[in-house]
């Protein structure tokens, strides 16, 4: 048996029978509704070039290629930057280090000096040293001296140590009944492992390799085997490991303490991902938490590993700190004991302002008001580099009397925004952001040694190792 399919009655109001005033509150009501529709699909426009220009356009913290380069390839690198009509460089221009200054006399010797020279002499037998016109003696006139640079490659070598073990024949031969023979070894210098070959120079050379040249040990392996070593990358690990508790975990500790000790410091957090981390999965999110001394302090850099975010983390690392710590947005931070005070990080706050005008062209930028936050950034960030060179006290006095006031429009004019800008947009929230923050940021101005941004800590990755034994020095730890 066949039911009837109902179908719903039409809804569709009889604007021929409304009133005028009826008239007008649907057209009311529509006019907000296509509003509300505008917005929405502007906003999610926003969304889409924004996640378009994160996936395919270039991160604004890359830096250019230089002019008349492109990106090398990995397969053809050789011969797509080779230029065989280009004139070969002399071997005082590769070795010298470049210099903005213009060079004294002398300087492409001193740039040498540094490196081991073998001197090969080459002269004529007694046989040819005779003259081919008239047979008479030729003498020495001058030396023409050329130089090429060689390059020596690594290799190995086994470094076998005898010690030796005296004794006294007399004590031997008149040895009474329950006197000791004395047996005295040489002096040997003790080896960073005791019980294994390996030395401190094969040692730091695995160490160079992998954390600073960033070679695994996989191909550290396959380079000693190269020449004709067998040493896996299970005994590297052992060895880095061992090393790391035994002698860098001293170190480690030493500068916790010389870091917490100073006035100024700034803090982050990365995630990054172990593998084969006990206990856990391999996609699970742990965090390394980087401190750093301030940019007018020596260089400290502080890297601590945890499995989370949590304030915990910060807590009992800062516990009992007293001071200045330069951070981003994170809450965790603010909720740091009342000693420490705050900084907080402009760049941050530029940021957000930057992502909201990201998929426009230039010209479109300049008409929005996120432009003129990111004007005001700018500004700021302009006047206070225009102070790196004044001590602390006069950068603190400069910046009162020059930045203080940018920084007061700044907030005169995020607050007039907020109240202008439509809820759920990006310029609504990089207002927002920048309005909790501005408690924070406008700490800068409590002392000259503070820094408008986080950056530091951003790039603590680059650090020179000469600045670990000025640290070792200055506080009598021997290095």
């Amino acid at each position: 048996m066949n039911t009837p399919i109902k179908l719903p009655e039409n809804t569709q109001p009889n604007y021929y029978i409304m009133s005028r005033q009826e008239l007008i509150n649907i057209c009311r009501e529509q006019a907000k509704l296509l509003e509300e529709m505008s917005r929405n699909i502007k906003w999610m426009m926003e969304q889409i070039k924004l996640s378009n220009k994160n996936r395919f356009g270039s991160s604004s913290d890359s830096a250019a290629y230089p002019e008349g380069y492109e990106q090398p390839s990995f397969f053809n690198e050789a011969e797509a930057l080779a230029n065989p009509g280009a004139a070969e460089p002399s071997l005082e221009d590769s070795v010298a280090k470049p210099e903005r200054k213009k060079k004294k006399k002398g300087k492409k010797e001193r740039d040498l000096s540094g490196l081991p020279v073998t001197v090969i002499e080459h002269e004529l037998s007694e046989e040819q040293k005779s003259c081919p016109e008239c047979s008479n003696a030729l003498h020495d006139m001058k030396v023409e001296i050329t130089r090429i640079l060689k390059f020596v490659p690594s290799h190995m070598e086994v470094e076998e140590h005898r010690r030796h073990v005296y004794t006294c024949r007399n004590c031997e031969q008149t040895q009474e009944e329950g006197t000791k023979i004395p047996f005295i070894r040489a002096d040997m210098l003790q080896q960073p492992i005791p019980g294994s070959f390996a030395s401190a120079e094969l040692i730091a050379a695995i160490l160079n390799g992998k954390y600073v040249n960033a070679m695994p040990l996989a191909r550290q392996e396959k380079e000693f085997e190269c020449h004709e070593v067998a040493i896996s990358r299970q005994t590297m690990s052992n060895w880095i490991l061992k090393c790391a508790e035994d002698y860098f975990s001293i170190i480690y500790n030493h500068m916790r303490v010389t870091l917490l000790n100073k006035e100024v410091l700034h803090a982050d957090e990365t995630y990054v991902q172990v593998v084969r981390e006990p206990g856990r999965e391999a996609k699970s999110k742990s965090y390394m938490w980087t401190y750093c001394t301030g940019i007018h302090d020596l260089p400290i850099v502080y890297f601590e590993y945890h499995q989370s975010r949590a304030f915990e983390s910060a807590e009992e690392f800062l516990k009992g700190y007293k001071g200045y710590l330069h951070t981003d947005g994170y809450e965790v931070y603010h909720k740091l004991n009342s000693d420490i005070t705050v900084v907080g990080c402009l760049a941050h706050i530029r940021r957000r302002f930057t992502d909201c005008i990201q998929s426009l062209s230039e010209e479109e930028k300049k008409t929005t008001f996120s432009y003129e936050g990111l004007q005001f950034c700018d500004n700021i960030f302009h006047i206070d580099k225009k102070l790196k060179d004044y001590s602390d006290k006069e950068r603190y006095q400069k910046r009162l009397t020059l930045l203080k006031p940018v920084m007061d429009a700044f907030l005169v004019w995020l607050k007039k925004m907020k109240q202008m800008a439509v809820p759920k947009t990006h310029f609504y929230e990089a207002v927002n952001y920048a309005l909790n923050q501005w408690t924070y940021f406008q700490n800068v101005l409590l002392d000259g040694r503070l820094e408008l941004s986080n950056n530091l800590v951003l790039s603590s990755g680059k650090y020179n190792p000469q600045d670990l034994l000025k640290i070792l020095d200055i506080s009598g730890v021997p290095a």
